[in-house]
């Protein structure tokens, strides 16, 4: 037995290894507007989105409207800014993420450094200042590696925004995020549309949008099930109803 749990962590380990490689080796590329993909040896981009890359050992450019997107590695200053971030020395990571999208935000990496500065705002108490970072995410992004970490952005900006009680802005937000097209993101907007109306003490409305993750949903340990599964007892039980304990058998 002891044996088979070495072996299962080598092989996680290893996994690990071979994805952190694969990570760190992505060729940079340009998709370009005709929807061919552009292999370069080196890309950098300009704060007005200007892209210069390099091929065969010489220099061309390209403007915003000549290309979709473009991506390149986890460049060197996001990872310093991730080690602060880690550190938690979030005034500096703010600071060297702020610097970072300016430029890395043409390359894949603009919802990566806003949701990471916006982490470190609100790690500071300054949900204001966080929201100001996740609201340059204005457009959703075309390139697919980046939509997890644009959605992630947009789920945090709607949590401060409920927090400090600005519903009609949230509601904006949750519409954005519905277009997920996924379980997660569904079931997520579900639940912040449900504190909202917890807030304006709306509870058996509220009731009624947690009760969708649990009827159109399997039940399960995901935060987001566990969460609707929570309200739907609590608010259950402050309503005298009998139905109480047959929620309660899903927790």
């Amino acid at each position: 037995m002891k044996n088979i749990k070495t072996i299962a962590i080598l092989l996680i380990f290893v996994s690990l290894c071979m994805s952190i490689v694969d990570a760190a080796t992505t060729t940079p590329f340009i998709i370009r507007n005709d929807k061919k993909k552009l292999l370069v040896k080196s890309l950098t981009a300009d704060e007005e989105g200007v892209l210069t890359y390099k091929t065969q050992g010489f220099s061309q450019k390209l403007k915003p409207r000549q290309y979709s997107y473009a991506r390149i590695p986890i460049p060197t200053a996001i990872k310093s800014a991730v080690l602060k971030y880690r550190a938690k020395k979030y005034r500096d990571a703010v600071k060297e993420f702020d610097t970072a999208f300016k430029t890395n935000r043409y390359l894949g990496w603009g919802s990566y450094c806003m949701y990471y500065a916006a982490k470190s705002l609100e790690a500071r108490d300054k949900n204001t200042d966080a929201l100001a970072r996740l609201k340059l995410l204005k457009h959703m992004p075309i390139d697919k590696e980046e939509m997890p970490w644009y959605f992630k952005a947009k789920k945090l900006e709607s949590e401060i925004l409920i927090l400090e009680e600005q519903f009609d802005e949230a509601s904006k937000i949750l519409s954005i995020i519905s277009k997920g097209n996924d379980t997660a993101s569904a079931m997520f907007a579900n639940n912040a549309k449900g504190d909202i109306l917890l807030a304006q003490k709306k509870n058996s409305e509220a009731l009624f949008i947690y009760m969708r993750n649990v009827l159109l949903f399997n039940p399960s340990k995901s935060k987001d099930s566990v969460k609707a599964i929570t309200e739907v007892v609590k608010i259950l039980k402050e309503q005298k109803n009998p139905r109480t304990a047959e929620f309660e058998k899903l927790q």
